[in-house]
């Protein structure tokens, strides 16, 4: 089987395992603010992985420390931002009540209120999926083909933001875990299988050839 393909089932499976089974109880567990001071505050860190000035800075680094990369940029940008695009277009259709609006005493099931292609615009009801999750994961799938030694840094900033997302109520569980799944793929089909590259390294060689 495919390795995409078994992701992708996986990644579903968990998102349904998740829904049904651990959605609820973590929103209450989450609802309850388990975590205070600096252990709150270092999980509330975690955002910028998975946000536009978090890529920005991200970028800036790039250009600033790895001159060999920097025609490389486009890409990061368009493997992080993309994902996030996505999922605005997502939210815009499918309507789910995040967790700091809803009321755990209704079923998990409650929390979908439908399709409501562009009449729900408030924030309330943009919980699915996750964007900052799709745009962290998008972000690290690119990093890791850029700096490998660095993928699992990378992955550990990507789920360091979904934790962020669920611990300030802002995403179920299973909301990163959609959200995951876009960014992974979206920033795979922008990513070859042989060597990063955008059709810049030809041109470069072409540089070097004629010194």
């Amino acid at each position: 089987m495919n390795r995409n393909l078994k992701i992708l089932l996986l990644g579903l499976l968990c998102a349904v395992v998740a829904y049904f089974f651990l959605d609820h109880p973590l929103g209450v567990w989450f609802r309850q603010d388990p975590f205070h001071g600096d252990i709150r505050g270092i999980i509330g860190r975690g955002e910028w992985f998975g946000h536009g000035y978090g890529i920005l800075m991200v970028m800036l680094m790039i250009y600033a420390l790895d001159r060999a990369n920097r025609y490389r940029i486009p890409r990061v940008a368009a493997c992080a931002f993309l994902p996030g695009l996505a999922v605005v277009l997502v939210k815009v259709v499918v309507n789910r009540t995040r967790p700091r609006s809803f009321d755990f005493s209704n079923t998990i099931d409650q929390t979908f209120t439908g399709l409501n292609f562009f009449t729900k615009m408030s924030s309330a009801y943009q919980s699915f999926p996750s964007g900052h999750t799709a745009t962290a994961v998008g972000l690290a799938v690119v990093l890791s083909r850029l700096y490998p030694h660095g993928r699992n840094l990378f992955a550990f900033f990507a789920v360091w933001v979904a934790l962020q997302r669920m611990f300030f109520e802002s995403h179920f569980l299973s909301d990163t875990i959609c959200g995951a799944l876009l960014g992974y793929f979206i920033a795979k089909a922008f990513l070859p299988r042989g060597p990063l590259s955008w059709g810049f390294d030809k041109i470069e060689n072409a540089k070097t050839n004629d010194k």
